[in-house]
């Protein structure tokens, strides 16, 4: 049976009463202090201006977040209208959330943006616990605008891109309308919307996807790996639609211009599946980051020697000496001091991926079979102080999957956690508070940093002409205000190392990233100097996972395409 793709067409839109500008439909404006934000339509541009633009349309992105129950959505729009740069493409991208606060919104949303911006090709998004965006920035800043995280209350975001030379399309998928498993990645392309590219293309410059998912879509897994075996090192970001109340309802949003026959009808608006935003070539990518906000309480990351499906029924000690984890979590526990014991009140164990052991060394065949160092097997039982840097790597994108303690087994020690155990991994237990998750973020943005100057310092035609056009945040809805006791937080730790990067986002039931950090085009090139790895195989470092207890970003990079 062919998988369905649900896109869909509304009827255009009329004339409007209200201000015109060079997109589509302005209200009333916020103020803008930055000239380059003043709308100027393309016909009247300076002679100067024209003669200095390039010959190929730049990429541009521009974000709004607006509060409030009256037209929200509406003021988003125009407020990121007029943000876009005066000599900008027209946008054909949206990327909006919408807090459950708002849920009588939900079947305009799409309707809205496309009356708002006629030019708009794709859209996608969904409901939010909480909003992240962009809003006016108080008198005394140097920049026109400020990050903003809205929690628990009434606001809209939206964000809007013009890619000129790139690919963009959105897929609605159901649990029925996903290719199987055993189908050829060429099933996959077509089905996200690049059917007819060839193999070679997509693995030069593999594709940036955007994925949004009901709590109750049962293939969400299916569909990140369908992803990650079809477009080796490929980027994904995205999460799960959340809702601030119980008996709000959750959305999905989508919109795609190219599929006619789905025209009429549907408003855009769906409570199940996920929708899919690829974006390929034209220089644009999106670099995604994933912090996940604990702190270890132990170092080195100890093997698993036994386990089944969910539970850990044994591990390798720190002295090469298998005992229950239930036993080893205890020694740790008692080695705390009282600080580190009241935050461990928050517990959980991280996780190597599946596919690699991120925190072995290089050295690991010097191991005997225990998984210790010969030179290693006199050290004490007693596990070391924590150490971010030794436990987690010298290189901070080291990756590891942070999973709830969900059970354990007095009498036998097993102790289950959230998610399946394969024998390859390695554990830490970990606890979630204010100190880790800020260290963990700090770490995660100094590492893209220094991975950027790296490639500027070494004459990298990419690293000295790439920009960051924005960043696209998910974060776990338990981080926020509850977590960092200061407003904000999240997007203007990213702004301080990203100044450029305008934030769009939402607080989400679940992120969906690679952990760490991870460029395409760096993993690209990678994977072309090892021939010998599978194209359909997971090539980059870690797989794209669902994760938890986690911000992730999606850096929205743009370097021009090599002529």
């Amino acid at each position: 049976m062919t998988p369905m793709m649900k896109n869909h067409i509304l009827p255009s839109f009329g004339s409007s009463s209200s201000s015109s500008s060079k997109f589509g439909k302005v209200g009333a404006r916020r103020r803008h202090r930055s000239s380059a934000a003043t709308l100027v339509p393309r016909s009247s541009a300076s002679a100067s201006s024209a003669a200095s633009s390039p010959s190929t349309p730049l990429p541009a992105w521009a974000t709004a977040l607006v509060e409030g129950t009256q037209n929200t959505l509406q003021r988003a729009c125009d407020d990121a209208i007029a943000r876009m740069p005066s000599n900008a493409e027209e946008p054909t991208v949206a990327i909006c959330f919408v807090s459950s606060t708002l849920n009588d919104s939900y079947d305009d949303t799409v309707a809205t943006l496309r009356q708002r911006v006629p030019s708009l090709r794709v859209v996608v998004g969904c409901s939010a616990y909480g909003c992240i965006g962009e809003e006016d920035a108080d008198d005394d800043s140097n920049d026109d605008t400020q990050p903003k995280e809205v929690e628990r209350k009434a606001a809209a975001c939206v964000a809007l891109g013009a890619f000129p030379q790139s690919v963009a399309v959105a897929t609605h998928v159901e649990d029925n309308s996903l290719p199987d498993a055993d189908d050829p990645p060429e099933v996959w392309h077509a089905r996200f919307g690049l059917a007819g590219t060839p193999a070679e293309a997509i693995s030069r410059d593999p594709p940036s996807f955007v994925v949004f998912s009901s709590p109750g879509f049962r293939n969400l897994q299916a569909l990140i790996d369908g992803l990650d075996f079809a477009f080796p090192n490929c980027s994904v970001v995205g999460g799960i639609s959340s809702w601030s109340e119980m008996e709000h309802p959750q959305a999905l949003f989508h919109y795609a211009a190219t599929d006619e026959a789905a025209a009429g009808g549907s408003t855009g608006r769906y409570e199940t599946g996920a929708v899919v935003l690829c974006l390929q070539g034209g220089g644009v990518r999106i670099e995604s980051l994933a912090a996940q906000g604990c702190r270890p309480l132990h170092t080195p990351p100890i093997a698993i020697a036994s386990s089944d499906r969910n539970i850990v029924t044994s591990v390798i000690a720190s002295n090469g000496s298998k005992v229950t984890p239930l036993e080893h979590l205890m020694r740790t526990l008692s080695n705390l001091d009282d600080s580190d014991r009241s935050a461990a009140r928050n517990l959980m164990a991280a996780l190597t991926p599946k596919s690699t052991d991120a925190l072995r060394s290089d050295d690991d065949e010097n191991k005997d079979d225990d998984g210790k160092k010969e030179d290693e097997k006199e050290e004490d039982d007693d596990e070391e102080s924590p150490s971010w840097k030794s436990t987690w790597g010298s290189d901070s994108t080291n990756g590891y999957l942070v999973r709830p303690i969900v059970g354990a087994d007095n009498n036998s020690g097993a102790v289950a956690l959230g998610s399946e155990i394969s024998p390859d991994q390695r554990l830490t237990w970990v606890c979630r508070d204010k100190e880790g998750a800020t260290q963990d973020l700090e770490l995660h943005l100094s590492e893209r940093v220094r991975r950027r100057l790296e490639a500027s310092f070494s004459g990298s035609s990419e690293g000295s002409t790439k920009q960051v056009l924005g960043c696209l945040l998910c974060a776990c809805n338990g981080r926020g205000y509850d977590l960092f006791q200061s407003d904000s937080f999240d997007s203007r730790t990213v702004r301080r190392y990203e100044p450029s990067g305008k934030v769009c986002g939402y607080f989400a039931n679940g992120e969906i990233a690679r952990c760490g950090v991870h460029d395409p085009a760096v993993a690209a090139a990678a994977a072309d100097r090892s021939p010998s790895r599978r194209q359909s195989s997971i090539s980059s470092r870690d797989p794209v996972s669902l994760l938890g207890f986690t911000l992730v970003v999606g850096f929205v990079t743009y370097s021009p395409p090599p002529s």
